[in-house]
């Protein structure tokens, strides 16, 4: 007969005594059916259950917060989405090219601390003329709008 060490209690078990598990290449449970059977009615287990509830709970509840608060601002501002969607499908079928300096201070790549690209498309003469765009770093796009609120 087959058998196999359980890594929870390191005792040599029978096969049988393993759940199928998919993933590993054996096809085995790592812990035989007892430990597992006490970690499953452990308070250990009953706590990391409850806090991946609330993970999910939280993260769900932040999802639909800024899913509506996008909702929110595209019905205020139909202009600004209309025109942002209208950028961003002329750069995806070629029709507008996004370049890689800031069209203002002239930095090559500016990127962001996790890496993505720093290049804006700032509608600098309204909305109306949707594709008819200034190319700002991040830098300079946020000065660009601190300057109008000023105004």
């Amino acid at each position: 007969m087959k058998t196999k060490v359980c890594t929870k209690c390191h005792k040599r078990r029978l096969v049988s005594r393993f759940r199928e598990h998919y993933r590993t290449p054996d096809h085995l449970n790592s812990w035989c059916k007892n430990c597992e059977s006490v970690y499953q009615k452990s308070p250990a287990r009953k706590k990391a259950s409850n806090e991946l509830k609330k993970r999910i709970r939280h993260k769900t509840n932040y999802r639909e917060a800024a899913i509506r608060g996008s909702n929110k601002h595209r019905a205020k501002y139909p202009e600004k989405s209309k025109a942002r969607i209208k950028v961003q499908y002329a750069i995806r079928n070629g029709k507008l090219e996004r370049p890689n300096k800031c069209s203002k201070c002239g930095q090559v790549n500016p990127r962001y601390q996790d890496g993505r690209l720093g290049i804006h498309a700032h509608h600098h003469n309204g909305y109306k003329k949707a594709l008819d765009v200034k190319w700002l770093c991040y830098i300079c796009h946020r000065k660009e709008h601190l300057q109008r609120e000023v105004k």
